[in-house]
C-alpha cells in the first residue's frame, strides 16, 4: 500500500515536537563556532530509547548549523552500526575528512590550505592498516610530498614523525634502507585522527564529528570481559573528544553510563506523545499518493491508528507497526492480535511466539523492568533466555550492570497493559 514510507528515514524535515531541544543544541554549536579559540572542543551526547528519534534529531541540528554557519563547516558522520571496531569507526572518520575536505576546496570563497587536503589522504592511507615496514609508510608520504609541502598545518604530520619517525624529509633513494615496523593500533590511530581534526580546526575550517549509534559498535554484555571490551572500544572512541571540534554522540539511555565523565553535556530525548505519533504518520503521508491519503482520512482508520498510537508511544516502533498492519489490512481492534502473531511470524522466524508472548507477560507494565532470575524462570531454560538477548525481545536497563532487564519498544504493544499509565 505505502509506496515510500520508510520508518527509519532520517529527513530532518521529518521531525516531530522537538523544536526547543533542537534550537537549545543548535544555539550551543554555533556559540561554540563565534567564541572558541580553536583549542578546545565541544563534546555532546544525544540520549534517549532505542528509536525515541535520536538520528532523526541531530540530523535536524546539523541542517540548522550549516545553514547558519558559514561555508567553512565540515561535517563528519559515521553509523557506528555494523562496523564492529572502532577502528573501522575512525577509519571513516578519516576518509569522510578527505570527502568534506575536497568539497570545501571547490566551494569559491572558501580559503582551505592546499595542504590540507594530502594531509587527510595521509590520514586516510595510514588508517587502513594495523602495521606497515617503514620503508612503505614512508613511500607513502612521499606520494603526498609535493602537496604536502604547499603548507597548512601539522598536527598529524609532527604525530607520524615524533611517534615513528616518519617523514617527508628523506629523499625517495634514502628510504630503502629504513627498516622496521609500525603498528598502527587503534590507540594510536585515534591520536592520529585527533591530530588531522586539529589540523582541519586550525586551518580554518569548523569541523562537527557525528557518532551516531555508539551502542551498536558492539552489543556483547553476557560477561563482565565482554563489557570491558565494549568500554574500551568506547572511550577509545571518545578520545576524539581531546580534538578542537564538536564531538556529537548519538547512544541510547541504557548504555549512557559510559559517557558519564566524559560527557556531561548531553540531550535527553523522551517519547512522544500519542497525538505527536499522529502528527509524525501524517507528515509522513505527504510522501503517499491520493488513495494512501485518502484511507487514512476515514474515520475507521483514524480510530484504529489512535488506539495503536495509545499503545506504542515510540516513533520508530509506530511506524514499523503501522506500515506491517495497514499493508496486510490488519490494522483494527478485531484483527489486532492476529496482526501480532503475523507480525511475530515475519520478523522474528527463530523465536517462538509463544516464548515471546510468555516474556512480554512477565513484565508488570510494558515499561517496567525485572530480574535476571525472573526473566530467565519465564523464559524456561538459558536456551529461550538467549534468544530473546540475541534478538533483542529485552535487553538491560543498564547495559553495564545486566542484573535487570526491560523489554525493546517494538515489544511493547504486545503487553496486555500497553495504552494504560503506570
Amino acid at each position: 500500500m505505502f509506496l515510500s514510507l520508510d520508518p527509519t528515514d532520517t529527513n530532518p524535515w521529518l521531525l516531530i515536537n522537538r523544536d526547543e531541544e533542537r534550537k537549545a543544541l543548535v544555539g550551543r554549536i554555533l556559540h561554540h563556532f563565534v567564541t572558541g579559540d580553536g583549542r578546545r572542543g565541544l563534546t555532546w551526547s544525544v540520549v534517549g530509547d532505542k528509536g525515541v528519534g535520536k538520528s532523526i534529531f541531530t540530523q535536524a541540528v546539523l541542517r540548522d548549523v550549516r545553514s547558519a554557519a558559514n561555508l567553512e563547516t565540515a561535517i563528519i558522520q559515521v553509523d557506528c552500526r555494523g562496523k564492529g571496531s572502532w577502528r573501522a569507526v575512525l577509519a571513516e572518520v578519516a576518509d569522510q575528512c578527505v570527502v568534506e575536505i575536497d568539497a570545501l576546496s571547490g566551494i569559491p570563497g572558501n580559503v582551505v590550505p592546499k595542504g590540507l587536503l594530502a594531509t587527510a589522504r595521509v590520514g586516510a592511507a595510514f588508517a587502513r592498516f594495523d602495521g606497515l615496514e617503514l620503508r612503505d609508510a614512508h613511500e607513502r608520504l612521499l606520494q603526498f610530498k609535493g602537496a604536502l609541502e604547499l603548507g597548512g598545518n601539522r598536527s598529524l604530520l609532527s604525530f607520524l614523525s615524533s611517534g615513528f619517525q616518519v617523514g617527508v624529509q628523506r629523499e625517495k633513494s634514502h628510504t630503502q634502507a629504513i627498516e622496521g615496523r609500525i603498528v598502527l593500533d587503534a590507540s594510536r590511530l585515534g591520536r592520529a585522527i585527533a591530530a588531522l581534526l586539529r589540523d582541519m580546526r586550525t586551518s580554518g575550517l569548523r569541523v562537527i564529528v557525528l557518532l551516531d549509534n555508539v551502542d551498536e559498535l558492539d552489543h556483547r554484555y553476557r560477561t563482565e570481559g565482554e563489557r570491558e571490551h565494549v568500554r574500551q572500544e568506547v572511550e577509545g572512541l571518545l578520545g576524539l573528544r581531546e580534538a578542537p571540534v564538536v564531538l556529537l554522540v548519538n547512544v541510547r539511555t541504557y548504555f549512557n553510563g559510559v559517557l558519564t565523565r566524559a560527557m556531561m553535556d548531553r540531550t535527553l530525548l523522551r517519547p512522544l506523545r500519542p497525538s505527536d505519533l499522529q502528527t509524525l504518520l501524517q507528515r509522513r503521508m505527504e510522501f503517499e499518493d491520493a488513495t494512501v491519503q485518502a484511507a487514512f482520512r476515514d474515520p475507521t482508520m483514524l480510530a484504529a491508528a489512535q488506539a495503536l498510537a495509545a499503545r506504542v508511544g515510540n516513533p520508530l516502533a509506530w511506524l514499523y507497526w503501522v506500515k506491517f498492519l495497514v499493508e496486510r489490512d490488519l490494522l483494527s481492534e478485531s484483527r489486532f492480535e492476529e496482526g501480532c502473531h503475523r507480525f511475530l511470524d515475519t520478523y522474528f522466524t527463530q523465536v517462538n511466539a509463544d516464548d515471546v508472548s510468555r516474556v512480554v507477560r512477565v513484565f508488570t507494565h510494558p515499561e517496567g523492568d525485572i530480574s535476571r532470575e525472573d526473566l530467565l524462570a519465564a523464559c524456561g531454560n538459558t536456551y529461550v533466555m538467549s534468544q530473546m538477548e540475541d534478538h533483542q525481545v529485552v535487553e538491560p536497563r543498564d547495559f553495564w550492570n545486566p542484573v535487570r532487564y526491560q523489554l525493546d519498544p517494538l515489544f511493547h504493544v504486545l503487553h496486555p497493559r500497553a495504552g494504560h499509565s503506570t
